[in-house]
């Protein structure tokens, strides 16, 4: 997300990238936001557990981001999802707890539902690959 806002507002090494290749890529990133980055990190910061709420990376916060960010930009992002293993009997997860509050599938962090970049060339979801330990 960093790389695709500096791109986006900044002059930058990547404005001088040759057209062909990866300008950007991206691996578990919240582009629609994350449902645990509000209420859910305020209550984890009362009980010392995370870093607190970034409004930023909440749904509402990375709406009103994405708005600025020129579509064109977007096409050249290369971004894989993440999650758990999915398709175990009993399921699986990156973080027990995270599933209380994260739409499934996620990877501990980011819910594959709100990992889609629209106009970002998808590389597909990386299974096992956990954005928490």
């Amino acid at each position: 997300m960093a790389s695709l806002h500096l791109y986006n507002f900044m002059y930058s090494g990547l404005d001088h990238l040759p057209a062909h290749g990866r300008k950007i890529q991206a691996v578990g990133t919240p582009w629609e936001g994350t449902s645990g980055a509000g209420s859910a990190a305020r209550l984890g910061e009362i009980f010392g557990i995370g870093c607190g709420d970034n409004f930023d990376l909440t749904m509402e916060g990375a709406k009103l981001w994405h708005e600025m960010i020129n579509e064109e930009k977007n096409a050249d992002v290369y971004y894989y999802t993440t999650t758990y293993v999915q398709g175990s009997m009993f399921g699986d997860s990156c973080l027990h707890t995270a599933n209380v509050w994260l739409q499934w599938p996620n990877d501990g962090v980011v819910e594959l539902e709100l990992s889609d970049l629209d106009g970002g060339k998808y590389q597909g979801n990386r299974e096992g690959w956990c954005h928490t330990t």
